[in-house]
């Protein structure tokens, strides 16, 4: 069995892998203690923080050219909701200018839902909501079995390469865990026999306390760039109120872009010109 991975599922992935943690910890090589530290890390973090805002940028490559998406991530327990802005072409012509197209996701602890200017209020089918929960509950869907295949140097990082079997719970094959402090660098997932999906993250920060995070995340496919995410702030315990997290305080005017394409067929005709 091969992954799927589509334009909109990999701007979701990305930006809930900026919530990979790293705690300085010591394990041993094997599988089993790796996967209950990291659920244990998780549990921890849960508890100091009660809710998370992050601010980030992803520069998309579209040939020679790049296309920059502003993202604003809110989590709060299980909730969550992505504000995600895009350009678009579609008054480029006549005044020189790109508009933003602004798509907002949300998870209100039970549905999910997808808002933008061109579709209005949309709730997703329940056998669809695992294609935008993606990434999103990542420690939850750690497989229980796996292997430790080898040891690989990523830039500073000294790895643990820890191979699954292929599945539709979760979105990797393999990953690449760092050994001292349980900091996930790299994740790789394969859609076709010759299609890879590499994600590797860097630039890690402290937060709060011993808690890390990555600011910088590149997207690979294959061995080509094509996008950047880059942090550019992060709140942790804001109080946020649950009124982000309902769709329906979420107001929308229908579209005044009637020809505007949606954002998953922008980010797929982008990944076209990467083939």
């Amino acid at each position: 069995m091969t992954k799927k991975f589509n334009g909109l599922k990999i701007v979701l992935l990305t930006a809930f892998l900026t919530l990979t943690l790293g705690i300085n910890q010591g394990f041993t090589a094997e599988w089993s203690s790796i996967h209950k530290k990291l659920k244990e890390k998780d549990a921890s973090f849960k508890k100091e923080v009660k809710d998370i805002t992050i601010v980030q940028e992803m520069q998309i490559q579209q040939g020679k050219n790049q296309v920059i998406s502003k993202n604003k991530v809110y989590r709060k327990g299980k909730k969550y909701r992505i504000e995600t802005s895009i350009p678009t072409p579609s008054d480029a012509e006549t005044t020189g200018k790109m508009k933003q197209m602004k798509t907002i996701f949300i998870f209100d602890g039970r549905n999910e839902w997808v808002i933008s200017p061109f579709m209005g209020k949309k709730k997703i089918p329940p056998k669809e909501q695992k294609n935008y929960q993606i990434g999103t509950n990542w420690y939850d869907q750690l497989p229980t079995k796996a292997k430790i295949t080898g040891s690989e140097k990523i830039g500073k990082h000294n790895c643990y390469v820890i191979e699954f079997k292929p599945n539709d719970s979760f979105s990797f094959t393999k990953i690449w865990i760092e050994k001292k402090n349980l900091l996930l660098i790299k994740a790789q997932g394969q859609e076709k026999k010759e299609r890879v999906l590499s994600i590797i993250n860097s630039d890690f920060k402290k937060i709060k306390g011993i808690w890390e995070m990555p600011y910088k995340t590149n997207v690979y496919y294959d061995k080509q760039l094509m996008s950047t995410l880059v942090v550019q702030s992060l709140k942790l315990n804001q109080e946020l109120s649950n009124d982000l997290f309902d769709p329906d305080k979420v107001t929308t005017k229908g579209s005044s872009m009637p020809n505007m394409p949606n954002m998953q067929e922008m980010m797929q005709q982008m990944m076209q010109q990467k083939r």
